[in-house]
């Protein structure tokens, strides 16, 4: 098994069974193909402007703890990740990341031009590694990587749906009743194209 280097300074989060919530925005691909290297980039500040918003206006302990003690948000490519930073250390947290992927969703569509884009709630193991920015070796490189199983169980499980917010059934107990209705994932034959997901 390898172990970090003692030359790489970093914060190394290994968590098992937290809850992440994982948006994607849809056709990237084509768009960059057709668009200008400025319109690109400002594709994805739009994206890290709303996703900064939403989690700056989440509702957290009241204590002196920084944000980062209970959520780390990750943006790589043209997908948005949300992490519990522990289980149950964001109260509400099934609740809050629902809504916030549903407010994101609805101000990309917004834009001029609207983006579309696919978002899935759902609880298993992923590591993040944020680098330490005062060693010498790391003071020229931002380091900031995501990673795990359950970072493809995302991308796979939102394959050939339509664009909305979706959550694993696992997770239906804890929501509210009364805040968020769920429809059943289901193809033509009637049967769950995925199993145990929703459409919130």
């Amino acid at each position: 098994m390898m172990h970090p280097s003692n030359k790489f300074s970093a914060i190394w989060r290994t968590s098992q069974e937290v809850v992440v919530a994982y948006l994607d925005l849809l056709g990237t691909t084509a768009f960059y193909k057709k668009a200008a290297i400025e319109d690109q980039r400002d594709r994805l500040i739009h994206l890290i402007e709303l996703v900064t918003c939403k989690v700056g206006g989440m509702s957290f302990p009241h204590d002196a703890r920084p944000i980062s003690e209970y959520l780390s948000c990750h943006i790589y490519a043209d997908t948005a990740i949300l992490i519990e930073r522990h289980s149950g250390s964001l109260p509400d947290v099934v609740n809050q990341f629902v809504g916030a992927m549903l407010e994101i969703q609805y101000d990309l569509l917004r834009l001029d031009p609207p983006v579309l884009s696919q978002a899935i709630i759902i609880r298993g193991p992923i590591f993040a590694i944020l680098g330490d920015q005062k060693p010498e070796l790391l003071s020229q490189v931002q380091v900031n990587v995501v990673g795990g199983k359950t970072l493809i169980d995302c991308h796979q499980r939102l394959k050939g749906l339509p664009m909305g917010v979706y959550i694993d059934s696992a997770l239906e107990r804890e929501v509210g009743p009364d805040q968020i209705r769920f429809v059943p994932v289901a193809e033509q034959g009637g049967q769950d194209c995925e199993p145990g997901m929703f459409f919130v």
